[in-house]
């Protein structure tokens, strides 16, 4: 009978529970809502964890948590929760690196905490900004300010604190609003800026090498030192020296590419309105130095770069410029643009980042990694000296030279690590190009730049030897051709068995003209009337003989 009784009243107790307004099943049934929003660090990938952790009223955690994981490698996510109280959302996965343009390699914890409204269907953001801000929040409304004022004046006092704007910038929406996908606005620009700055900041601290634990500590640290509302001066010294450092062109291009491949039409926020790198008291979208301070902007020849970054202040280039070099090349003041390698550590794509910092990266310019070694090799330049740059330049096909005016298809492959294995061909401009004749012996310094537009430094067999020669190869300019077309040369016949090594090219060489003066003697020893083959000692890997006058 106690029995019967007890399940009876089990029974009253789950009817009551289904019709009273006071159950607590409905009063966390009415506190309901639908939470979305986004993970950004660079946004996260598809199926990143997100916690959204129910807090006291002391902003500690209760014990209840809701989870999910981003739909999309936007970092986007979407989770129902039960509170009408504060919640810490906590994003956990890898994330794309701006800086680098790549994929982290280990996952990354940020995280933002949030303050529910009344509406059913509420939006927030998590980033860098979020993260960094929650202790000072915490701080202010155990101080007795309002949720709302003190996420306010959190956000309003981080700005100072980091000081990587000029002073004149200040905030219009809250950090939890900010989109590195929501368009070219400053605050978009400002999470951008911060994004960028503090991962350099970070790599900084770890010795000068990436690594994405080293940056999760670094961000706590960052986090919990702010508690008080005012950043360590070492902390402080760091971030203005990662500012200085980083690459804006770099870094938008990497966000530009991420953007096409998650194929969102969207701009990316343009940062450079709202810093001044070189602290001269001139933003860097209307500096004329933007790493070097001249706040007077003398520009003597016009050409919008400034004197006191200007190597060539009397030749109008549009970027770069690299000076004449006395007696070699380029002989006259040429203009170019430079591409920043520093910090190349992606495992991903090396040559892409570099390549990023290229204005025309988006339109296909690569950075031609290695052309300090074209001055070497052409002996206007020896391997301890201190030539070393690279240039933003576009692959071009010998055989179809569309390189632009006043450049050249450079016939010689390169990648990024100099081992000349595959790679591709590159234009150039004319002054690396001598004007020498057709048929110049290039044996001296085996180097395409030895030889002039349109020819390459091709190795002949076919041709007299002498007894006390050590090779059968003699070094020639020859001029490039199709080898699909065998007779397309003015002598000779086109072949693809010239190179002294297979590097995959995809033109062939012309037999060079035998028998005239200067020009390689017949494989007989003869040479055209008046002209005698004469040995000539210029080199120890193999002498040759050329016709010369009697």
């Amino acid at each position: 009978m106690k029995i019967k009784f007890f399940f009876l009243s089990i029974l009253l107790a789950l009817f009551s529970c289904e019709n009273s307004e006071s159950c607590e099943k409905d009063s966390v049934v009415e506190n309901r809502f639908d939470l979305s929003g986004s993970v950004q660090k660079g946004p996260y990938l598809l199926g990143s964890t997100i916690n959204v952790i129910k807090l006291n009223d002391n902003l500690e955690p209760s014990g209840m948590v809701f989870m999910t994981s981003t739909y999309n490698d936007n970092g986007e996510f979407s989770v129902s929760v039960d509170s009408a109280g504060p919640v810490l959302i906590e994003g956990y996965g890898y994330f794309f690196n701006e800086n680098t343009g790549s994929v982290s390699k280990s996952l990354l914890t940020l995280r933002a905490l949030y303050f529910p409204q009344t509406e059913t269907v509420q939006n927030t953001r998590v980033n860098i900004l979020t993260h960094l801000t929650i202790e000072r929040i915490k701080h202010f409304i155990n101080e007795g300010l309002e949720p709302g004022q003190a996420i306010t004046s959190a956000e309003t006092e981080l700005v100072t604190q980091l000081g990587i704007t000029v002073p004149e910038f200040s905030l219009s929406s809250r950090n939890s609003s900010m989109n590195l996908q929501g368009g070219d606005n400053d605050d978009n620009a400002f999470l951008l800026l911060a994004s960028a700055v503090l991962i350099e900041a970070g790599r900084l601290r770890n010795n000068g090498t990436y690594s994405d634990a080293s940056f999760q500590e670094f961000l706590n640290v960052l986090s919990n030192d702010y508690r008080d509302g005012e950043l360590e001066q070492t902390n402080k010294d760091l971030i203005f020296e990662a500012l200085i450092i980083i690459n804006p062109i770099l870094i938008k291009n990497n966000m530009a590419m991420r953007f096409l491949k998650l194929g969102l039409s969207v701009e990316v926020p343009d940062f450079e309105r709202i810093i001044d790198q070189d602290d001269d008291g001139i933003p860097n979208d209307e500096d004329n130095c933007k790493r070097v301070p001249n706040p007077l902007q003398e520009n003597s020849d016009g050409d919008g770069r400034g004197d006191a970054c200007d190597d060539c202040p009397d030749t109008p280039c549009e970027n770069d410029c690299i000076p004449a070099i006395p007696d070699g090349m380029p002989s006259v003041d040429t203009c170019v643009e430079l591409c920043d390698n520093n910090n190349i550590e992606s495992p991903d794509s090396p040559l892409g980042f570099a390549s990023a910092s290229c204005s025309g990266y988006l339109h296909g310019a690569v950075c031609s990694l290695g052309v300090s070694t074209i001055l070497i090799e052409t002996g206007y330049g020896n391997w301890y000296d201190e030539i070393y740059f690279s240039l933003c330049t576009l692959k071009c096909d010998p055989l179809n030279d569309t390189c632009p005016e006043g450049n050249y298809c450079f016939p010689y492959k390169f990648d990024w690590n100099f081992n000349d294995e595959g790679g591709y061909e590159l234009c150039l401009p004319e002054e690396y190009f001598p004007d020498t004749p057709e048929g110049q012996n290039c044996a001296l310094n085996y180097s395409m730049m030895t030889c002039r537009e349109g020819t390459m430094c091709g190795w002949y067999i076919d041709s007299y030897v002498a007894p006390e020669n050590n090779s059968p190869w003699h070094a020639r300019c020859l001029d490039i051709c199709d080898p699909a077309i065998p007779d397309s040369c003015n002598s000779g016949t086109c072949r693809s068995d010239l190179f002294p090594e297979d590097r995959g090219y995809g033109f062939g060489l012309c037999e060079p003209h035998l028998g005239g003066e200067n020009e390689l003697c017949y494989a007989d020893g003869s040479c055209e009337n008046g002209l005698v083959c004469t040995l000539i000692e210029t080199v120890d890997w193999g002498n040759y003989s050329e016709c010369k006058p009697e």
